[in-house]
């Protein structure tokens, strides 16, 4: 104990601070993934694309994609699943809302992680274009 005493104080939380980074988990790799959404030759317009990890401990990434179908996305670098979600108006006007009611239309195939068949294994940037057909 005599050696702590002698030390400076800024040292020792210098020390200490630097092997709690150290010891950390490391930062995966991030890649800038882009494409476009289509679905029965029409863009996926307004929806979202959600990479889904293998890795229970890793976040899931997402991105929206705009009115013509793409998306831009930074995807952590492993093996997802594909799961893209959508919506349009249908049916008639709400007269409490004012607008008509948004429908999700991608069937379960693509927009539910468990039964997606869609899979990316994300290595480096790119392009990734998804062409959607009912199943």
């Amino acid at each position: 104990m005599p050696l702590l005493r002698s030390m400076d104080p800024a040292l020792i939380l210098f020390s200490v601070c630097a092997a709690l980074v150290g010891c950390g988990p490391a930062t995966p790799q991030v890649y800038h993934l882009s494409g476009n959404v289509m679905f029965e030759g029409a863009p996926v317009a307004n929806g979202t694309i959600t990479f889904v990890s293998e890795e229970p401990s890793v976040v899931d990434d997402f991105a929206p994609i705009d009115a013509q179908g793409n998306y831009q996305a930074q995807v952590k670098a492993g093996k997802k699943k594909i799961v893209i979600h959508a919506t349009r108006e249908e049916g008639e006007v709400d007269p409490v809302m004012g607008s008509r009611p948004l429908v999700a239309y991608l069937p379960p195939e693509y927009s539910t992680a468990a039964l997606t068949k869609l899979t990316l294994d994300v290595s480096a940037d790119g392009t990734h274009d998804f062409h959607l057909v009912k199943p």
